[in-house]
């Protein structure tokens, strides 16, 4: 081999300067617009004024889904998993719910990143985007006080099993709406931008505020996180909801050799889930474990409700759980846990895809679709770490007293899927942002959702409106995202 060894001050400075040349060569014909500068039309397009009143860079704050008294504040804490934001989705349409914050807790399923833009692409499809997001740590508690970390516990989740849910199978930038919030790095150096908020922070908020109830989907990391740096305000929560561990039947940690007796969530940040149950600000905590999911299977029945929905939300939803069902490692009858014969047999059953946070999510609105025991647990978290029993709950007499999930009839699975899709089929977001593919449809040949075409939609190359946005004015843009970010954007 030959290897580069030497690079003198003036070949360092040439090739900097050749690389800058080659990035300003003009050589691309009819070069498509940016987004931004894209949607910077929408103003002149009849299609998207006519059909979404809300400019595609104003945050949307049009749900009217909530009753106008006596909704339960709420927290939300996920980890943006395919089940997760259905989950999401349902809570911002049903009307005894008021979500007040959302955290993405990205110890699990999801990065960072990717997992706050789904959330803020969602919440602006719901007409919801003007809520408090946080962020939590990247690493689980084990791994947490060092960089690198060794992703001790988050190394169970598949590489590929991420990467499809960052972009939540693809559907991210089609069936959701363009939001103009999302992740932003911090910049100390210069003092000038904001990053994103933490989830301690938004936690400490409104708990301050009066908020006692928190849902988690995920991980308990980030709410760990808040134990940790604001006990007095996290003593200030008292209601628990968290799809959780499984009491006494076995896990579903797949992916490690010998985590038999784990449930994901609480297996990929074990001593997270041990801190906070075993905290005793808490006056309930109601789990809903695999004892219940398992209960629950996808049924036919729900995907063909879900298919006739017209809000976007609920084609959104139809499509996110389509494409898991095409995808699925058991098949497509397997996702609805039946054999290859179409029966269903007790090896079938346990290959479903499972109703895990949408069931965690209706149980915090409407009790009567399960049944409740009552035990005392603790959940098992080893140093050093033993995959065979971190994550798992046990019974324990001077354990943490809990209520759990354990009974679901059929008929009471029949009707919680109903009320699912029910609540996501409701008409009650005020102006309703277009979805990236409904709004770039329109934007790009004018084709208007109801079927019409409206002339000049295709925005010229050359034209003023692109230049206006383009190289010459980087100050517009910046004053652009000033507005949309709320920090000076350093060009």
């Amino acid at each position: 081999v030959r290897y580069a060894c030497q690079v003198s001050p003036e070949q360092a400075a040439g090739l900097q300067d050749h690389l800058a040349v080659m990035l300003g060569r003009d050589c691309i014909e009819n070069q498509p617009m940016s987004i931004l500068e894209t949607l910077a039309t929408a103003d002149s397009n009849e299609c998207v004024v006519n059909h979404s009143p809300v400019h595609p860079l104003e945050v949307a704050n049009g749900n009217a889904c909530k009753a106008p008294e006596g909704a339960r504040r709420v927290i939300v804490d996920y980890d943006v998993n395919i089940d997760d934001v259905v989950a999401l989705a349902y809570l911002l349409k049903e009307p005894s719910i008021d979500i007040v914050a959302v955290i993405v807790t990205a110890t699990a399923f999801v990065n960072p990143a990717p997992g706050v833009d789904n959330t803020h692409k969602l919440l602006q499809l719901l007409g919801k985007n003007n809520i408090d997001v946080g962020i939590g740590p990247s690493y689980a508690a084990y791994d947490q006080g060092g960089w690198p970390s060794f992703c001790t516990y988050q190394k169970g989740v598949p590489v590929d099993i991420r990467s499809e849910t960052d972009a939540l199978l693809g559907l991210h930038n089609q069936l959701l709406a363009y939001s103009p919030k999302g992740y932003y790095k911090s910049s100390p150096e210069d003092g000038t931008t904001v990053g994103n908020t933490t989830a301690a922070a938004v936690y400490a908020k409104w708990a301050d505020q009066g908020v006692d109830t928190v849902l988690t989907l995920g991980t308990m990391t980030s709410l760990h996180s808040f134990q940790a740096e604001n006990p007095a305000s996290y003593a200030k929560l008292k209601y628990l909801y968290a799809m959780l561990g499984a009491v006494e039947v076995p896990g579903n940690v797949w992916s490690v050799p010998g985590a038999d007796s784990s449930e994901f969530n609480g297996f990929l940040d074990p001593h997270a889930a041990k801190a906070v149950l075993s905290s005793s600000n808490w006056e309930s905590i109601t789990l809903v474990p695999l004892d219940a999911t398992n209960q629950v299977p996808m049924t036919q029945v729900y995907m063909d409700e879900l298919s006739q929905l017209s809000t976007p939300e609920g084609i959104f939803v139809y499509e996110l759980t389509r494409y898991v069902q095409n995808t699925w490692h058991a098949g497509r009858n397997g996702f609805l846990g039946l054999d290859e014969n179409g029966e269903v047999t007790e090896e079938s059953l346990m290959a479903a895809y499972f109703f895990w946070d949408p069931l965690a999510a209706v149980i915090m609105v409407d009790e009567s679709y399960v049944g409740f025991c009552n035990a005392t647990v603790e959940v098992v978290a080893n140093d050093p770490p033993d995959y065979a029993t971190d994550g798992s709950i046990v019974l324990a007499p001077n354990g943490t007293a809990v209520r759990y999930a354990c009974q679901v009839s059929p008929e009471q699975a029949a009707g919680l899927q109903d009320h699912l899709a029910v609540m996501l089929g409701r008409d009650c977001i005020e102006n309703q942002p277009m979805s990236m593919l409904t709004l770039f449809t329109a934007l790009s040949t004018g084709e208007c959702p109801d079927g019409s075409t409206v002339p000049g939609a295709t925005p010229d190359p050359t034209s003023d409106a692109r230049h206006s946005l383009h190289q010459p004015s980087r100050a517009l843009i910046g004053s652009i995202l000033a507005m949309l970010f709320g920090f000076a954007y350093a060009m």
